[in-house]
């Protein structure tokens, strides 16, 4: 007889039904690098959502600063859709399944450096493009946040513990917060270090298992 409130005991039940765990790749399934292969369709939901609201929101914040270029505003909501979109999407379970996954015999290189998060985070480069190409930012902002995000997810995913990488990861999120109000970026810009230590640090650094319906 298990003991009263023991993880299996009748009070933990309700697991049972909302956490499935299943890192499997099915094979059927085709490989999406974006969503992760075999995303359902509230998680396809989910992901647009996010990019097509995240777009539109910083839109006001673009209208309310300095007069930019189309090219520049079409640049801008990019950025945006992938940044906003692309969090969520790295937080699917059907991505941390994919990603974390093993790797089959045989899979190409490129596979392995999407997989991995030190040259997933080095890739986005947007802090850097942002200072280049848009008016009133410093290059020691723009070097800071992109060098800041690249340490922290390398901190997390190649040396803190296991059972540390969420705590950690969330304790660098949120101290993360008030730097970037005390460094503000170009304007409309602002927003850009925490969201886009969502998408690198906090979705897809942190090994996690894949929940599946």
């Amino acid at each position: 007889m298990e003991p009263k409130g023991s993880p299996r005991g009748p009070k933990y039940c309700w697991h049972v039904d909302r956490f499935r765990i299943d890192n499997a790749v099915p094979p059927e399934a085709q490989p999406n690098w974006l969503t992760g292969a075999g995303a359902t369709r509230s998680e396809l939901t989910l992901v647009y959502a996010a990019g097509i609201v995240g777009a539109a929101l910083t839109w006001q914040v673009f209208q309310r600063g300095e007069a930019w270029d189309v090219w520049q505003i079409v640049l801008a909501l990019v950025i945006t859709a992938d940044l906003f979109g692309g969090a969520v999407a790295n937080a699917l379970s059907s991505t941390k399944r994919q990603y974390w996954a093993q790797i089959p015999p045989g899979a190409p290189s490129w596979v392995r450096l999407v997989r991995d998060p030190g040259l997933f985070t080095a890739l986005h480069i947007y802090p850097l493009v942002i200072v280049a190409l848009y008016p009133g930012g410093s290059w020691t902002w723009g070097i800071g946040w992109y060098l800041g995000t690249l340490a922290a997810v390398l901190l997390v995913a190649r040396i803190v513990p296991g059972y540390l990488q969420r705590p950690t990861a969330m304790a660098i999120f949120v101290l993360d917060l008030p730097l970037a109000l005390a460094f503000p970026g170009p304007p409309g810009w602002s927003w850009l270090p925490p969201i886009l230590l969502a998408k690198l640090l906090l979705a897809h650094a942190v090994h996690e298992e894949a929940y599946r319906p």
